[in-house]
């Protein structure tokens, strides 16, 4: 089950939501990748965060979520 949401604006790493469940949210996603050897082998390690905030820090509103994961092809 996904959430559909349509952008207002948006930067290379930047949305701000306003339609569906997650209206008025601010997010930011951000990927990384870096490559590494490990028994000869190379391996490249994938990480993905985001983080979504409603309201400024402080009010009594504000609200503000993060999830990350990771892996390795």
């Amino acid at each position: 089950m996904g959430v559909r949401a349509e952008i207002l604006s948006r930067s290379d790493d930047h949305a701000n939501l306003i339609e569906g469940a997650p209206a008025g949210f601010s997010v930011v996603v951000s990927c990384t990748s870096t490559n590494h050897f490990e028994g000869g082998t190379e391996q490249l390690n994938l990480g993905i965060r985001s983080e979504a905030t409603l309201g400024a820090l402080g009010d009594s509103e504000h609200v503000c979520r993060q999830i990350q994961a990771s892996g390795v092809l």
